[in-house]
Formats: structure tokens, sequence, C-alpha cells
């Protein structure tokens, strides 16, 4: 059975509470959220580089700042796939809600 547009939003809306690209947003906001925090990472490799005494804090901010590029490419990609598919079904816009 196939499922109108306005079924499948409305069905999104029952079961999350929320149309669906608020549904997915979140997704959005993490990327956003593991991109800074892969700055803040850098960040302090680069204050910690030169010194000895600081070559533990940079070894675990560079792990830091791999982790949360991994992760920000990956809720990113995520993200982008879930709004890609609500936009071939014609539930939301490239530019926003329906």
């Amino acid at each position: 059975m196939d499922l109108t547009t306005d079924q499948m939003k409305d069905a999104c809306e029952k079961l999350f509470g929320d149309h669906p690209e608020d549904v997915i947003e979140p997704i959005n906001s993490a990327e956003d959220a593991l991109g800074q925090l892969m700055e803040i990472f850098h960040t302090i490799v680069n204050e910690a580089s030169g010194n000895i005494e600081c070559l533990r804090i940079k070894r675990l901010a560079e792990v830091g700042a791999y982790l949360a590029f991994d992760f920000a490419n990956y809720t990113g990609s995520r993200y982008e796939t879930m709004l890609e598919r609500l936009v071939e079904q014609g539930i939301v816009s490239k530019r926003g809600k329906v």
C-alpha cells in the first residue's frame, strides 16, 4: 500500500509529534556542534604543540578532533540523505517546509 505525501507527513507527525523536517533537524544541529568541537580540539592541539609537558594533552586533543570530525561527517551525511528523501516525497521543499 502506497501512502500519499499527506499521509506520510501525518504519520510522521503522529509518530514523532513534529513536522518531518523538525524531526531530522537535531541531526543537522549535531553536525554543527561536532564541527565546533573539532575546532576547539584543533585549538588545543595548536596551543600544546612544542611543549613536551603537553604531549599527552596534544594527543588526546588530536583524537577528540578526529572523532568530532568523523561523527560530524556521518551526521551531516545522514541529515542530507533524510532531507533528500523528504524532498523526493514532496513532504518538504529544499528551502523549508511545504
